[in-house]
């Protein structure tokens, strides 16, 4: 899958939140409203982060790639939050809070594209 261009609609700059979940549910909202999800996504997105984290850290900067299961995704995308505080996922490694100052949310209708994309 290759994204052409990024929808504006789904991109969130500077955005402080309280709390990776609460990030997750004023994004899901806009993902609603632009069809790119499932009634279901916010559920299904905060369960697979808690079993599945996403956080990695970088030389300069910390990103995660959260994702769901494709039966959640309407249409190929990929939402994108910057926060200069950071939010705090749980590094993909060792399991650890991590603050993430970027996340590209991977939204894919085929399984295991995330792989590849």
């Amino acid at each position: 899958m290759e994204l052409e261009q990024l929808d504006d609609n789904i991109i969130f700059l500077n955005k402080n939140f309280s709390s990776r979940e609460d990030m997750f549910k004023s994004i899901s909202h806009e993902l609603l409203d632009n069809n790119y999800v499932t009634e279901q996504y916010l559920e299904k997105v905060i369960q697979r982060e808690n079993e599945h984290p996403t956080g990695f850290k970088l030389k300069t900067l910390n990103v995660a790639m959260p994702h769901v299961d494709c039966e959640f995704v309407k249409k190929d995308g990929m939402f994108v939050v910057t926060s200069k505080e950071g939010i705090i996922f749980k590094n993909a490694e060792t399991d650890e809070d991590l603050p993430v100052n970027i996340i590209f949310g991977l939204l894919l209708k085929q399984s295991d594209t995330h792989l590849t994309f």
